[in-house]
């Protein structure tokens, strides 16, 4: 049924939790804008992480391949993927013309939404993320 007036859509960034192995990954393998924001954020978080993020979300499988199954789960990676998808996914539908009239996020959502609105950069927005893993992690030990 169709509504009067013009349609406007929102973006909805999600917290940790939602993040998969291998999320992405078509959009990530067919290159692109998706892959060149992607690879963006994992070269911006590459000096906090032990293991660079495209491994993690992105393993590679065989004999000679490093087991990182669960790294996804840890709390750098599974921020820092969840944002570099979201991020990487706002910059495909925007290189198509779809922009959000409204984005909100929870969590690590909300970094992503920031950055969607352009309430922060988004190299600000991934150093805050990556800040906040450092202290997460330190408040851990």
């Amino acid at each position: 049924m169709a509504a009067d007036g013009p349609h406007k859509l929102a973006f909805v960034f999600g917290p940790v939790g939602w993040q998969r192995e291998n999320m992405g990954r078509a959009l990530y393998d067919k290159g692109g804008v998706y892959r060149a924001v992607f690879d963006e954020v994992a070269r911006e978080c590459r000096p906090a992480l032990p293991v660079p993020l495209g491994d993690v979300v992105y393993p590679v499988k065989g004999a000679s391949a490093l087991d990182l199954s669960g790294m996804i789960d840890s709390t750098f990676y599974a921020q820092t993927s969840l944002y570099a998808v979201e991020v990487a996914l706002d910059a495909l539908y925007r290189s198509h013309g779809v922009a959000p009239a409204a984005c909100c996020g929870h969590s690590i959502g909300e970094f992503s939404a920031a950055a969607s609105g352009a309430a922060a950069t988004f190299a600000a927005a991934a150093d805050v993320e990556g800040q906040g893993n450092a202290l997460i992690a330190a408040a851990r030990d």
